[in-house]
């Protein structure tokens, strides 16, 4: 009787535990930078959208140099610029600016759609925004 309920408690703890870490590996770790960006770029309404209609969307966020003319690179850790990466739209300001990159997407469309909100690290402006197709 007793080892009954031994196991029938062991079995919850292994389900509690399993649970605790199915969302600890789900929940993405990134700095409170990150966050923060992540937060402001929810507020563009063209995000606000996105997430409103596609409840599973989900998140990317990177660190990029964006020159005036949209031309993106890649940045270290500590923000040294690295490799070119592409193009953007164009900042709104025209200027250059080191940004958060958040890449808004749904892994469950078969579109390929996507949003990348481009957020400056000092002023904490998006100065970007590109829909992809």
């Amino acid at each position: 009787m007793h080892r009954k309920k031994f196991i029938a408690i062991l079995a919850i703890v292994f389900a509690i535990v399993g649970i605790i870490l199915a969302y600890a590996l789900h929940v993405p770790r990134i700095s409170a930078d990150a966050r923060k960006a992540v937060e402001i770029s929810k507020q563009y309404p063209v995000v606000q959208s996105f997430l409103s209609q596609r409840p599973s969307a989900v998140y990317e966020v990177g660190k990029v140099y964006v020159e005036s003319d949209g031309s993106v690179y890649g940045v270290s850790d500590n923000w040294e610029v690295k490799e070119h990466q592409g193009s953007l739209v164009s900042p709104i300001d025209g200027e250059n600016h080191y940004c958060w990159a958040i890449t808004w997407k749904d892994p469950t469309s078969r579109i390929g759609y996507s949003i990348i909100v481009c957020v400056d690290k000092d002023s904490w402006e998006i100065v970007a925004v590109q829909e992809t197709f």
